[in-house]
């Protein structure tokens, strides 16, 4: 799942307000100030590919034009290698399809950018209206050659671009090409993007190893990621105590096709890591056809926080998938408020928290609909370890497979306690549900804090929640 190196919030539900102002004002204000240069003012006789040419172009300007079909490599593609952009540089070409950069067979991503140090940051970056087409194809996976990788890049901007057969990542957020490298990035827009990684054989569209004000949003993602990696959207840090994930926005992105173990979106945090993260909003997406073993969403921040750790924040609303495996493995998190999203037809349910002990979740909220899910592990809903749970104005429909061990909600191996049980509807037309609420034998209740009623089961068998067994 990792490299060498590994990897807006919206104003909502959770009291917390990030404007737009954090994603304007930096990108190509500098820009502005002078005509754009064309990239090929600055070829030189003698290059065999026109990673010299950006080179010369970023020293001499800030607006850098790549006319289509003009570049060194096949098809009149721009072959680059580890170009670097400056400050306040835009590079942009005629529109996706058109200008076409690949990455120099010999040299790692197209475009690595490093501040040089962990307060250092490089500002202003844009790039734009063109398109990264990398190798999967030709020469299949290849785990850390990546098409665009920023570390330490602050008011960055990516908009209209497509990412096109990555080997590795389309693009990574990331620390770094060292071990224990500590690079920033704050304020980074991916707006109106495709990811196609075209045959599966890449790690992720985008993976995340550091970032602060992360927004992506209208972008779609298809056919990524091999089943041993991640998925779409990966965020994981490396094993650094320093990593930031916060303040992070997936808005209203598009799905299909994706593969990989972990999450379509995924936030797997290793416990070394400091700073829990904080203030995610994934709102409006809609994932179909996941192809992967892993859930639609994944958290993790592998570690059982204590009752007095701060809440992380994370809003889940008005998303949408349908054929997938699991809907939500949320194994350890504290602040979830998953609400008026609605999933149908998933091989498996969902999960909170697991068996493990340091697989906990902690005051989370979930009011979702979900029709047919579980329809091959029998059961729409796992409850593991949790510490304040409400499932109010949450819908089950035909969760299940039509078997004597198909159940709506399941309280499985593990403790809870503060779950509130009401305003809940179980339904099973087809009878493919046999029961609403079960206790498994290997679960322990804590009565006297939950809360039960109000709930329409029909004639569905329900255990109760507020008594020992």
């Amino acid at each position: 799942m990792k490299e060498l190196t590994r990897r807006y919030m919206v104003a909502g539900a959770l009291g917390a307000t990030v404007t737009l102002a954090f994603f304007r004002g930096g990108p190509g204000t500098s820009a502005q100030a002078a005509p754009a240069r064309s990239v090929l003012d600055f070829r030189l006789p003698g290059d065999r590919d026109d990673s010299g040419a950006f080179a010369r172009a970023i020293a001499a300007a800030r607006q850098i034009h790549a006319p289509a079909g003009r570049g060194l490599g096949p098809g009149g593609a721009y072959l680059i290698g580890d170009v670097a952009p400056a400050a306040d540089t835009e590079i942009f070409g005629d529109g996706i399809g058109r200008t076409v950069i690949r990455p120099a067979a010999d040299r790692g991503a197209a475009i690595f950018c490093d501040s040089g140090g962990a307060q250092a940051r490089v500002r202003g970056i844009v790039i734009r209206d063109l398109t990264f087409q990398g190798w999967a194809r030709e020469r299949g996976f290849s785990e850390h050659r990546h098409l665009v990788n920023l570390a330490g890049v602050e008011d960055a901007r990516i908009e209209r671009v497509a990412f096109r057969a990555f080997q590795g990542d389309g693009l990574i957020l990331s620390s770094g090409r060292v071990p224990g490298t500590e690079r920033h990035n704050r304020g980074v827009s991916v707006i109106d993007c495709v990811f196609d990684g075209v045959n599966n054989q890449n790690r992720n569209g985008i993976s995340v190893i550091d970032g602060d004000r992360v927004r992506i949003e209208r972008c779609a993602f298809r056919n990524c990621t091999r089943p041993n990696m991640p998925g779409a959207i990966d965020f994981e840090p490396d094993e650094s105590a320093f990593a930031i994930i916060a303040n992070v926005a997936v808005i209203g992105c598009r799905f299909d096709n994706i593969g990989g173990n972990v999450g379509v979106i995924g936030f797997h945090i290793p416990a070394v890591v400091a700073r829990l993260p904080r203030g995610i909003n994934i709102v409006d997406n809609v994932i179909g056809s996941y192809v992967g073993s892993g859930a639609s969403i994944y958290l993790n921040v592998n570690r059982a926080l204590p009752p007095d750790a701060p809440g992380m924040d994370i809003n889940i609303e008005g998303n949408r998938g349908a054929n997938g495996a699991w809907v939500y493995d949320f194994y350890s998190a504290k602040g979830i408020r998953a609400r008026g999203n609605a999933w149908q037809d998933y091989r498996y349910g969902s999960k909170i928290g697991y068996a493990e002990p340091r697989h906990l979740v902690r005051d989370a909220a979930i009011g979702d609909r979900f029709v047919r899910c579980g329809r091959e592990n029998k059961v729409g809903l796992y409850v593991f370890n949790v510490s304040g749970l409400d499932l109010g104005g949450s819908a089950f429909v035909d969760c299940g497979d039509g078997s004597a061990n198909a159940y709506a909600i399941s309280f499985a191996r593990g403790a809870s306690e503060n779950v509130s049980l009401e305003n809940v509807t179980v339904t099973s037309p087809t009878g493919r549900t046999r029961a609403a609420v079960v206790r498994e034998a290997g679960h322990r209740f804590s009565p006297r804090g939950n809360r039960q009623g109000g709930n329409h089961f029909g004639a569905l068998p329900a255990v109760e929640i507020t008594r020992a067994p």
